[in-house]
């Protein structure tokens, strides 16, 4: 038996090390535009999140912190944000959230503000996971992988603070991570995308272009049904294949390019067709990693020839040496133990991501306390955006209230028009996504209506200034449902009541109040019949829930 010589083996690992190395290699700037793009990323989020502060985060809103504690509380999850129920206490942790993003843009400290960052993004994201988006997934996901990559090499105030490092590319299990997390996004979605809207028809975006996400821009599509069949194929087929792309070995500056920019194109598209939040800015971040050195090294030959290049400084724009250097060299343990857990929780999230797509016939893939640990840092993922099909019905809720002056008022539209026919502008383009996505979790679970029920009450309550004549007597949450067609033809909207909700009148007398016990008395119809104006609601059958003070729920700050 014969045995390659020491001499051949060295040589033959420090040739793989060098493919490998040349694959998940990230240039310098690029992850330097990354951590800008990213910490940009968060400081929208945030701003767009805090219009809504006090109904998605305190305890005057639509999941106070009792609420929480009966619908969101999962083992392996933590949030600072539930130390303080305030408007001033969410406001004072939005901003501290806000600085370490700010210290993260300018590249000061940068792996504590990174690790900051994401730590408090994944305490907001817990605070109340029914408004959260695959766009928050993603981020959160992004942040994670961040976090174990030298992201403040370039442009940043860390690198005039220290000696300059060589201007090298970055090949580590992190980059390596980063690169396969942003891949596993497409691969599943991809994957997920079986049914025949997408793999036959063609018809996907043709649905998509009908429901409450399309813009005006994306509505209008559907007068060139031909062309969106075309590009749902596109989609398809860009989500399953465009990935690989990035791993090309020859010719990689342009295969890179090719696929960023596919990518980018793909999601400023959807950008400007549909109303998806921060989801499309996310993903574009999320392809600047992949910058090539080349394209990078051109921009740098412009930027040296433009009169900024002064300001700025030459040094900020060098073109890299192209030999990718390993972040953990000569670093010692520390940087080892890092690689190695970089490397286990990568394996794990493969794993996560192969049993979300076959959950029935491989459960045991991955053991639970590995997928406690997954939790933990919120690392478990389900990609299906639009799969395995785009919504096929149009949907929109009305809000019926009866006043105990007996005028009727609809606490959703605020344009008067009949609660059976879909708003003029859908609720994505008023509201925003995140309303939306609390609305589908009202749709799907009959537990969380009543404390939504409670929020509008005391928000008309509070905007009526307490007219006992404007009071709510009666409130209903009706779902109207508007099946979409590929020919366009429109269908009758059927309604189906999902919640009555009857504010129990408060006593007066401290003595009354002391016997009395606020109670709810909900309804719930398992019917659905066809909207119909000035059609009679069916019968309900009420049921009384005791114990809960109301005042105190929705009174109290």
């Amino acid at each position: 038996m014969t045995t390659m010589p020491r001499s051949d083996e060295h040589r033959s690992g420090s040739r793989l090390s060098a493919a490998a190395a040349r694959i998940f290699g990230l240039d310098q700037r690029a992850l330097a535009a990354f951590r800008i793009g990213i910490a940009a990323t968060v400081l929208i989020d945030l701003a767009l999140r805090a219009m809504d502060l006090q109904a998605h985060y305190t305890d005057a809103g639509v999941l106070p912190r009792q609420a929480w504690l009966a619908l969101a509380n999962r083992p392996w999850e933590f949030s600072i944000h539930l130390m303080t129920g305030s408007w001033v206490g969410q406001a004072i942790l939005f901003a501290l959230a806000a600085a370490c993003a700010a210290c993260l843009l300018l590249g000061y400290r940068t792996r504590s503000a990174t690790i900051a960052t994401w730590a408090l993004l994944l305490s907001l994201h817990n605070r109340n996971p029914f408004v959260l988006l695959g766009a928050d997934t993603m981020l959160r996901c992004l942040l994670f992988w961040a976090m174990f990559v030298p992201l403040g090499g370039r442009w940043s105030l860390d690198s005039r603070r220290r000696p300059a490092a060589p201007r090298r590319a970055i090949a580590s299990p992190a980059t390596a991570a980063l690169m396969l997390q942003v891949c596993l996004v497409y691969w599943c979605t991809g994957v997920f995308k079986s049914h025949p809207v997408w793999t036959q028809d063609g018809t996907a975006l043709v649905y998509l272009f009908q429901s409450e996400y399309a813009t005006p821009l994306g509505a209008s599509g559907l007068a060139w049904p031909g062309l969106l069949r075309l590009l749902s194929f596109a989609a398809l087929h860009l989500e399953l294949f465009g990935p690989l792309l990035l791993f090309v070995p020859w010719r990689r500056d342009w295969f890179r390019a090719a696929a960023v920019v596919a990518f980018v194109a793909m999601h400023l598209a959807m950008a400007a067709t549909l109303h998806l939040g921060i989801f499309p800015l996310v993903s574009v971040v999320a392809w600047i990693p992949f910058l090539p050195a080349g394209c990078l090294d051109r921009m740098a030959r412009w930027f040296a020839a433009s009169r900024h290049a002064d300001a700025l400084g030459q040094e900020a724009f060098a073109p890299a040496d192209g030999r990718p250097l390993a972040a953990s060299r000569g670093r010692g343990w520390i940087a080892w133990g890092g690689d190695a857990t970089v490397v286990i929780l990568l394996v794990l999230v493969g794993l996560w991501n192969i049993r979300t797509l076959a959950p029935r016939q491989v459960p045991w893939l991955v053991p639970e306390p590995a997928g406690a640990l997954l939790r933990l840092v919120k690392l478990d993922q389900r990609w299906r955006m639009f799969a395995a099909k785009p919504p096929t019905s149009n949907r929109w809720i009305s809000i019926p209230a009866r006043l105990q002056d007996g005028r009727e008022v609809d606490l959703a539209r605020a344009d008067g028009e009949p609660a059976f026919r879909a708003p003029a502008r859908s609720f994505t383009e008023r509201e925003g996504m995140r309303w939306i996505k609390y609305r589908e979790y009202i749709r799907r679970s009959a537990r969380g209506r009543e404390w939504y029920a409670r929020y509008l009450c005391e928000e008309w309550r509070r905007a009526t200034a307490d007219d006992p004549t404007q009071a709510i007597a009666r409130l209903d949450l009706m779902l109207y449902q508007q099946k979409s067609r590929p020919d366009l033809s429109e269908r009758p909207a059927k309604r189906t009541r999902l919640f009555t909700y009857r504010p129990h009148a408060v006593a007066t007398s401290a003595e009354d109040r002391s016997r009395s016990q606020p109670a709810v008395k909900a309804a719930r119809s398992a019917s659905t019949d066809r909207a119909s104006p000035g059609r009679d609601r069916r019968p309900t059958v009420a049921v009384t829930i005791p114990g809960i003070d109301a005042r105190r729920i929705l009174g109290g700050r």
